[in-house]
């Protein structure tokens, strides 16, 4: 694209009346609106999920299991 070209659009669009001028705050407020929407679904989808189990609720070992690893490969014996 040539200078004469860029200076040429650019003029257009400054001196474009009424709508031409409104398109890229129109263009915003749809991408606004979709960046809204999309968060709305994503709290929709999350408040459908189960919650999170409360500490109380996490499954216990059982008491004769110690909590070292142990290791049964016979290089190490």
């Amino acid at each position: 694209m040539n200078s004469d070209t860029g200076d040429t659009l650019a003029a257009m669009y400054v001196a474009a009346p009424g709508a031409a001028a409104f398109l890229p705050l129109v263009f915003g407020l749809v991408v606004v609106g979709i960046l809204i929407a999309g968060f709305a679904f994503g709290r929709r989808v999350r408040a459908r999920e189960p919650r999170p189990p409360r500490p109380e609720e996490q499954p216990k070992r059982p008491p004769e299991r110690s909590a070292r690893r142990v290791s049964e490969s016979p290089d190490e014996q």
